[in-house]
């Protein structure tokens, strides 16, 4: 009988620890480490002032547009802010406050390069100075 309810109280104490386990990683799992959350964006009519300089091959590009697309989920009809590049390659203007994608464009630009021109940045309150390199 002493044999019969050692076995049982070890197999209980394994079940117990098996619980924990699960109970353990459940938990885990369900906090998540931040990954599949969706990142928080922006949905602020907030303008603000942008400046700056593009280069080309270490190069003042002397034509073209500096576009900084702020639409995102929560304010999908935001207009893009298209501010064209100077001949010294210094650009101004005005877009909204938060994340933005920019984007170059201009005739010393090749389409093959679309990829390696796009630079996602956030946009804080007040005046905001952005050089753009492109390679």
């Amino acid at each position: 009988m002493r044999r019969v309810a050692f076995k049982v109280e070890k197999t209980m104490r394994r079940n117990r620890n098996w619980a924990a386990l699960v109970a353990a990683i459940g938990l885990v799992a369900s906090s998540g480490c931040g990954e599949g959350s969706p990142p928080s964006v922006s949905s602020s009519s907030e303008k603000v002032n942008v400046k700056g300089t593009v280069t080309l091959n270490g190069k003042p590009l002397t034509s073209g547009l500096v576009m900084f697309d702020a639409a995102n989920i929560n304010r999908r009809d935001a207009p893009a802010a298209k501010l064209e590049i100077g001949k010294d390659g210094s650009y101004s203007g005005s877009t909204l406050i938060g994340e933005n994608a920019v984007t170059v464009s201009g005739p010393a630009i090749g389409t093959g390069q679309l990829s390696m021109n796009r630079k996602e940045v956030v946009l804080k309150a007040g005046d905001n100075v952005l050089d753009v390199s492109l390679p």
